[in-house]
């Protein structure tokens, strides 16, 4: 290794190096007061231009590692004057924000996939025009589920439950508002008219 060595009082506190695989150091060779075990992995730039931050060989153009049980990796913080209130921007190769971290902890993206479990512990507010379960079971706690919940004065809106049957005309379980009467009935509807479904037999 080539190394410059910066010491305090007599000792060794700090180094730059180059090592003999061409990676480049800063090392902590006094880590946790004492000089016995040096930390080389502080920050490191390796052969192929790749950072690392508390790893000796990143795996990306930034590597950033914490030892096993010390937390957190990487902490961002912004403070009042960050733009739009972005506090981390994630940008693609064509320059497009896939996805930016606010102030308040939001998460704002243009599309998402997640190849593996995702849990919620809070709620969740879909603000789109269309939700698609593709799940084999649905399972739901909730023993009253409400539907046509912006319906406000004098109810207009047929409410109910579509169930699709492939070429056959699909059954229907609903509320029929120009009747005031539940209705089951076979129907063409697919579950996309807001407002009165067609009946094809009573």
């Amino acid at each position: 290794w080539s190394r410059i060595r910066f010491d305090r009082s007599g000792v060794e506190k700090w180094g730059v190096a180059l090592g003999t695989d061409d990676t480049f150091r800063i090392s902590n060779l006094f880590t946790n007061g004492t000089a016995a075990s040096p930390d080389d992995s502080c920050f490191v730039i390796n052969n192929s231009s790749k950072i690392g931050i508390g790893t000796a060989s990143p795996s990306a153009k930034l590597h950033v590692a914490s030892a096993s049980g010390t937390g957190v990796a990487l902490a961002v913080k912004g403070g009042n004057d960050i733009v739009d209130n972005i506090l981390l921007n994630l940008i693609n190769q064509s320059g497009t924000t896939v996805l930016n971290v606010r102030n308040n902890g939001a998460l704002y993206g243009t599309a998402a996939t997640f190849s593996s479990n995702v849990t919620i512990t809070g709620n969740l507010t879909v603000n789109g025009t269309a939700t698609t379960i593709d799940t084999t079971n649905l399972v739901v706690e909730d023993p009253l589920i409400v539907l046509a919940k912006n319906q406000t004065g004098t109810p207009t809106l047929d409410a109910g439950i579509v169930i699709e049957r492939g070429d056959s005309n699909n059954a229907a379980m609903y509320w029929d508002e120009s009747d005031d009467q539940f209705r089951f009935i076979t129907t063409t509807e697919a579950g996309s008219t807001a407002g009165n479904i067609a009946i094809t037999d009573n």
